[in-house]
């Protein structure tokens, strides 16, 4: 990880305890912004305060997303139902995995 602030899209999708592939799914369908290019056209990065804001459902429209300064999408309602319910379904899966002791 390269800071606190920002994040390299593994680092992303371990933040929202989702695999790789899911998190690329989600920006490319718009629910999850698209990455900042700020430290260099082959260095995608995401802002940690930007996807949490998200997941906690805050409009991330205006001055959120001026304060971290990144591009993002706006989420409506379905879009946060269906983020939460992807990481609902991430977070059983990995409970039913843990070994019971």
């Amino acid at each position: 990880m390269i800071g606190e602030e920002w994040m390299e899209r593994e680092d992303a999708a371990r933040h929202l305890s989702v695999k790789v592939s899911k998190f690329n799914k989600l920006v490319r369908d718009g629910v999850l912004p698209k990455p900042s290019y700020a430290a260099g056209p082959r260095s995608p990065r995401w802002s940690r305060k930007m996807l949490d804001l998200i997941m906690q459902g805050e409009d991330t429209s205006g001055a959120a997303k001026n304060a971290v300064t990144t591009t993002a999408t706006t989420t409506d309602e379905g879009t946060r139902a269906n983020v939460e319910k992807i990481l609902a379904q991430a977070t059983r899966r990995r409970r039913s995995r843990r070994p019971i002791h």
